[in-house]
């Protein structure tokens, strides 16, 4: 499970740091950087395994390094950090039990500067290893000394250990199961974007994994998958207030079709509002996420109606709690957000389990603040930016009715 995203320097992002918990909600004003948080999260994702961080790719294209240093100061550095907790793999026979890991990747203008692991076990082993590739050079700590067999450091790839080399075949082995607990945990992570509306009236028949670049890859995976195709029907019935079924019909040429049936009656998803041709992508690549996974959703509430967007929160509790997998949405939705502050205040849930970040912009630079959740009070500081203005444009209308009526 991740449980905290770092970045500094990169776009309108300074320096920002936030925890994860089983939902996490990011809200603020257009321009404030919450799609620079999902995008970075692309970018790891499409660049593990690689010698680089690759800006262009099947999730992210972001241009050069140029175009997303912060400022465009070719002088700075570009800085990533993530953490996770996970299950020690068992084939580790030296230790057992959960542990903790710290991965940091910084490069300039010129290229990768240095990359960072650190392991934190239960009973205070650690594992740590650096590799500085601009001397270079590599170091390696164990805790206690001998942990692991005698090894040479070697740059390796991004977001993995970043040593490998000369060593024990067993050493090796370990080295691998530990790097691998870090690319699982980024192929485990799916971002959703606004741009995801499925409004054509067929797609060619394909096979595709568990991510999804494109609508056509939404339609196949429903196309051909049963149980998924059943929850996405139970969640947008809850969402629609409505009992509709989603189905798919393979057509003559290699074509496949979604429709959505209410009663007995069938229609082609085209022909459906924007709301449903919405929200559909974002809540199948949530059924096809396996257990574990992060799926982090821009906007859910895009073309939905009020009532459905306070639904979209529910549904997303519900799975969050249900289906051990970690929410990561972006909003502009007081609906969605007072829906998930009902259900996390109905549950008594934590607030590491619930959390809220309120981003703003000043000067063309992020800043973000946690709000912090009392089960017992609400939100700490309230909902910043979300009520003032129906406020305000109430207090509008009711002067333009008694200026009207009075004049």
């Amino acid at each position: 499970m991740l449980s905290k995203l770092a970045l500094q320097n990169f776009k309108a992002w300074e320096k920002c740091a936030i925890d994860l918990g089983r939902i996490t909600v990011l809200i603020g004003p257009n321009g404030s950087g919450k799609s620079s948080l999902l995008q970075a999260l692309g970018l790891l994702k499409q660049s593990r395994n690689q010698e680089s961080l690759v800006w262009n790719g099947p999730y992210e294209s972001l241009g050069r390094f140029e175009d997303v240093v912060s400022h465009r100061d070719l002088q700075r550095r570009i800085e990533f950090q993530i953490w996770l907790e996970n299950e020690v793999p068992p084939d580790l026979e030296e230790i057992s039990g959960r542990f903790e890991c710290h991965y940091c990747y910084s490069l300039d203008s010129y290229g990768p500067v240095e990359h960072k692991t650190e392991y934190r076990f239960q009973g205070g082993h650690s594992i740590t290893s650096s590799y500085n590739f601009q001397e270079s050079q590599g170091t390696i700590d164990t805790s206690p000394k001998g942990l692991l067999a005698p090894m040479v450091s070697a740059p390796g790839s991004v977001v993995a250990v970043p040593f490998h080399g000369r060593a024990t075949r067993e050493t090796l082995n370990s080295i691998r199961t530990l790097r691998d607990t870090i690319r699982n945990q980024l192929d485990s992570a799916f971002v959703v974007k606004t741009q995801r509306i499925i409004n054509e009236g067929a797609y060619p028949s394909k096979s595709v994994g568990l991510g999804f670049a494109e609508a056509g890859d939404v339609a196949n995976f429903i196309a051909y998958s049963d149980e998924p195709r059943l929850l996405l029907s139970e969640w947008l019935s809850q969402i629609f207030d409505d009992d509709v079924e989603l189905s798919a019909r393979f057509l003559s040429d290699s074509q496949v079709a979604l429709e959505l049936r209410r009663e007995k009656e069938s229609t082609n998803v085209i022909h459906e509002g924007a709301g449903v041709q919405n929200i559909i992508w974002p809540l199948a690549q949530i059924a096809a996420a396996p257990s574990g996974a992060l799926i982090a959703v821009e906007e859910p509430e895009v073309h939905l109606h009020p009532k459905a967007q306070a639904q979209v929160g529910q549904v997303l509790t519900e799975i969050a709690r249900t289906e051990d997998k970690q929410i990561l949405v972006t909003s502009q939705s007081e609906h969605i957000l007072m829906s998930f502050l009902t259900e996390a205040v109905k549950s008594g849930v934590s607030p590491g389990d619930f959390r809220v970040y309120y981003c703003t912009s000043h000067n063309r630079m992020a800043e973000i603040e946690e709000l912090r959740l009392d089960p017992n009070k609400g939100l700490d500081g309230g909902l910043k930016g979300f009520f003032e203005a129906g406020f305000d444009e109430t207090q509008r209308y009711l002067e333009a009715l008694i200026a009207r009526n009075t004049g």
